[in-house]
């Protein structure tokens, strides 16, 4: 091989060097969705990675300028950019009737008395995601397991009130009794299962056990009974006291007035509610430990330290005559 030919054979060796190295490069460029502000001004919106942190402090900031129903509602980015969310893993009655579907909700019959009582809770599930998220700031967060979309291209999300909040809205409507758990591939499935479990075994909510016959009288003496009591906050109990509370249900025909009624603990710990609540028959009331804004079936007791002891406690509801009604320990 004379000079000139092992010339052009180098310089072929090289040209293949740098194509290669050029296609390494190009692979490895993974595409991105528009970059959104988050709570520390340094989140992208990406493709989920297993090391993907749940915490609602790793979200997103967004601003909810619509709520369409109890599961789905529009929010907007700090750059303009308006999306659909579709809360992961929860699903809300539809609000009309015609639209009901209940074979897909355990314990509720397939009759015109169950697609009533859907449509009922549907409209009650929008109410409450309206009064809790319509124009608030909150914090979206995707899961490193599921789809970032879903069906008609919505975001799949769990949104928080803030980036310190623990317990996602996602969550809340289960365990109020406002949504059922939606089967689909994501990392929070078993505990949304257990949650909603937990909700039809009290009968909270949707899953109210006076469906086709409201007009059934109650069989003990006392119409409120206390369904259980969360005492273990998760983490830190004095940073998350919004997840120590009790719940407690009507399982009356008739609804009740609570003005001058108390709930305690055996430490002396008492609560007064407030004037004005009332509890229908059939409906579920959560009183939480920590401070927050009053709802017709949430009930906030502004202590700074938690109160129920996690090594056991008692209850104590009494009326406004201060007669005990129902007594509850653990």
């Amino acid at each position: 091989m004379n000079v000139s030919q092992r010339r052009i054979v180098m310089f072929g060796i090289a040209l293949l060097v740098v194509f290669s190295g050029c296609a390494e490069v190009n692979d490895s460029i993974a595409p991105t969705e528009s970059p959104a502000s988050s709570v520390n001004g340094s989140f992208t919106e990406t493709a989920s990675t297993p090391e993907f942190n749940l915490s609602a402090a790793s979200g997103t900031r967004v601003t909810v300028v619509e709520v369409i129903d109890g599961d789905t509602i529009n929010i907007q980015y700090e750059n303009g950019t308006v999306e659909t969310v579709r809360l992961l893993g929860v699903d809300t009655p539809e609000t009309a009737v015609t639209q009901t579907t209940p074979d897909e909700w355990q314990s509720v019959p397939t009759s015109a008395d169950g697609r009533d009582w859907l449509a009922s809770w549907g409209t009650q599930a929008s109410a409450y995601t309206t009064d809790r998220l319509a124009n608030e700031e909150i914090i979206i967060i995707f899961d490193p397991v599921s789809d970032r979309r879903g069906y008609y291209d919505r975001l799949l999300a769990y949104v928080y009130y803030s980036p310190s909040a623990t317990t996602s809205f996602n969550m809340r409507l289960l365990e109020n009794g406002y949504a059922r758990h939606y089967e689909s591939e994501f990392s929070r499935t078993k505990e949304y299962k257990k949650t909603a479990q937990q909700a039809r075994d009290t009968a909270t909510g949707v899953w109210g056990d006076n469906i086709s016959s409201p007009e059934q009288t109650s069989a003990v003496s006392h119409p409120i009974d206390i369904l259980t009591v969360h005492e273990d906050a998760s983490g830190n109990e004095y940073d998350n006291l919004d997840d120590e509370y009790v719940l407690f249900k009507n399982t009356g025909t008739s609804r009740i007035q609570l003005n001058g009624w108390t709930i305690s603990d055996k430490a002396g710990n008492l609560y007064s509610f407030p004037a004005g609540v009332i509890i229908n028959p059939g409906e579920s009331m959560t009183l939480y430990t920590g401070s927050g804004s009053n709802s017709d079936t949430e009930l906030y007791w502004g202590k700074r330290e938690p109160v129920w002891d996690n090594d056991g406690d008692t209850v104590i509801i009494t009326n406004h005559d201060g007669e005990t009604v129902t007594t509850y320990s653990y």
